[in-house]
C-alpha cells in the first residue's frame, strides 16, 4: 500500500511541474497560437521540378474571426527567387477570384503572426469573397511557371 501511494505522490509531482502546452515554450500570445494551427506551407515548382518560391499562407478569420467575418482573408508571405515572379501572381479561392490583394511592408499588422522579416521576403493580403464551404482550396499562379494549391478547414 506505501508503495502504490508512493508511486501515485510521484506522478503528481512531476504531472504538476509538466508543461500546460507546448506553446508555453515558445512566449506566444493567443493570436501567434490560432495562426501557428492555421498556417500552411508550400512551394512552387517548375515542369522540371525546380523550387522556384516558398509561401506561407495563414487564414486571417482563424486568427481574427471578428476582424474578417465579412470575407476570407489571408496573410501571406512569400520568398521567391526572383522578385520578379511576383509580378505575375493570379489567386484564386474555390475556383473564386481574389477581391483585394494588397502587398504589405515587412512591418505590418499580421507580420507577428508568422514572425519572419527578411528583406528577400513579400507580404500581402488578400480578401475574398465569403465562402459556405468548409474546405477552403487557395490557388496561386506565379505567371506561367508556376502554381500551387493550399487547403483549409474552416474553424467554427
Amino acid at each position: 500500500m506505501i508503495k502504490v501511494a508512493t508511486i501515485i505522490a510521484a506522478l503528481f509531482f512531476f504531472y504538476g511541474c509538466a508543461d500546460k502546452s507546448a506553446y508555453s515554450k515558445f512566449g506566444l500570445n493567443s493570436d501567434e497560437e490560432r495562426a501557428f494551427d492555421n498556417v500552411k506551407v508550400t512551394y512552387f515548382s517548375t515542369k522540371e521540378g525546380k523550387n522556384i518560391a516558398v509561401m506561407a499562407a495563414v487564414h486571417l478569420n482563424a486568427v481574427y474571426p471578428k476582424r474578417c467575418k465579412e470575407n476570407e482573408c489571408f496573410y501571406l508571405l512569400f520568398i521567391p527567387k526572383e522578385k520578379r515572379l511576383l509580378r505575375q501572381m493570379h489567386l484564386t479561392l474555390n475556383d473564386h477570384p481574389v477581391l483585394e490583394l494588397k502587398k504589405l511592408p515587412s512591418k505590418n499588422e499580421y507580420a507577428h503572426l508568422l514572425n519572419m522579416e527578411a528583406k528577400w521576403s513579400d507580404f500581402y493580403f488578400a480578401r475574398f469573397a465569403k465562402e459556405n464551404n468548409t474546405t477552403l482550396l487557395l490557388h496561386v499562379e506565379i505567371g506561367e511557371k508556376a502554381s500551387a494549391n493550399v487547403t483549409f478547414e474552416k474553424t467554427q
